[in-house]
């Protein structure tokens, strides 16, 4: 019987085998193991957020049954919404009893509030053109040049509208000159 022709790299002895695909190995997975860039945060304004943007967002996002599933990345606590249950109760327990007694809902919590601050943040990716901002996009119709957000789910018809100029300038870096 004709031996096979030896056109392959074959290696005979299973010492030399392991040892040679071992090394392969090692050296495939030291080439993968570099480490990811550190994810970078836009550089906005805390202040800003709170009294320029919290408030639309409390007004024009906070739906739970759309900002409060987890198949939505960005979630919107605001009062008399979805909240954090242990935030709450402290809310709860500082409101004045004469309110409570009248249905008044607590203000949300500095802790609530940098949640949302968080969530907000997230959606801002530094370095990218503002038109691709999720943010900006996904509320404004898509006649004014977002995207589609839901059935019935723009937020924003224009552009020009004072709240989506307050979000579009909080995400420029703007201070508190978007507070109203």
């Amino acid at each position: 019987m004709p031996k096979p022709p030896r056109d392959r790299l074959t290696l005979r002895s299973p010492k030399l085998s392991l040892a040679f695909v071992a090394g392969i190995a090692s050296g495939l997975i030291a080439a993968c193991a570099v480490e990811p860039p550190p994810l970078q945060w836009a550089e906005v304004d805390r202040g800003a957020f709170a009294c320029g943007v919290q408030p639309v967002l409390a007004r024009q996002c906070s739906m739970p049954a759309c900002h409060g599933t987890p198949a939505r990345r960005l979630k919107v606590l605001a009062p008399g919404r979805m909240r954090l249950p242990a935030e709450l109760a402290k809310a709860l327990a500082a409101q004045a009893e004469e309110d409570l007694e009248a249905g008044y809902h607590p203000a949300l919590t500095e802790a609530e509030v940098d949640f949302n601050f968080v969530q907000a943040r997230a959606m801002i990716v530094p370095g990218e053109p503002i038109a691709a901002c999720a943010l900006l996009n996904r509320p404004l119709a898509v006649g004014a040049g977002g995207l589609y957000h839901a059935p019935d789910g723009d937020v924003f018809a224009s552009a020009d509208e004072p709240e989506y100029v307050a979000l579009a300038g909080w995400v420029q870096g703007a201070g508190k000159e978007i507070c109203k």
